[in-house]
């Protein structure tokens, strides 16, 4: 899953933080429950969040 994703839904709950690098580290991003089709809409320095999350936490 390292540096593979370009999309996602988030079903339930209270969200989930993705992280630009391992051991959640790095820039991060709340996505609270909802669909995510297009990561590169995501703006990320000077790229976008698509290809680039290598850690996820759940949030309960």
């Amino acid at each position: 899953w390292n540096d593979i994703a370009s999309s996602a839904k988030v079903s339930k709950g209270d969200g989930v933080v993705l992280y630009e690098h391992i051991n959640y580290k790095g820039k991060h991003w709340l996505l609270k429950p909802g669909k995510y089709p297009n990561f590169t809409k995501k703006k990320l320095g000077k790229g976008s969040w698509n290809d680039v999350v290598s850690s996820v936490n759940i949030i309960k």
